[in-house]
């Protein structure tokens, strides 16, 4: 991937970016995208704007003809993993010693 790949998602407030996705949804061989990255701001957090990015997330990539979402998780990022359970994502393999790899249908 070179990062011209990357589509960027952001939600402002205030003219201020509190929030941001990034994801990759060019792999029309196994129609899997992929998220790069998705942060909200600290004072922003619990105002569902990381639930808002990953709707509008998916759903670009739904339109793209992805059938199915990966991203990686860290281990130890206990809020994360139950965050991306409770949105329908499920653990698959590993990442690295440090992390796995989370997946859902589209």
């Amino acid at each position: 991937y070179n990062f011209s790949d990357i589509v960027p998602i952001s939600s402002v407030k205030n003219d201020n970016v509190v929030g941001l996705c990034a994801f990759y949804d060019n792999n029309q061989d196994l129609k899997n995208g992929y998220i790069t990255l998705i942060g909200v701001k600290e004072e922003y957090r619990n105002c569902h704007i990381g639930q808002k990015l990953l709707i509008a997330c998916e759903e670009m990539m739904r339109q793209s003809g992805m059938q199915s979402v990966k991203l990686e998780v860290d281990n130890d990022n206990e809020v994360a993993t139950h965050f991306y359970t409770r949105k329908g994502y499920v653990k698959s393999e590993e990442a690295s010693d440090i992390s796995h790899y989370m997946i859902k249908q589209l």
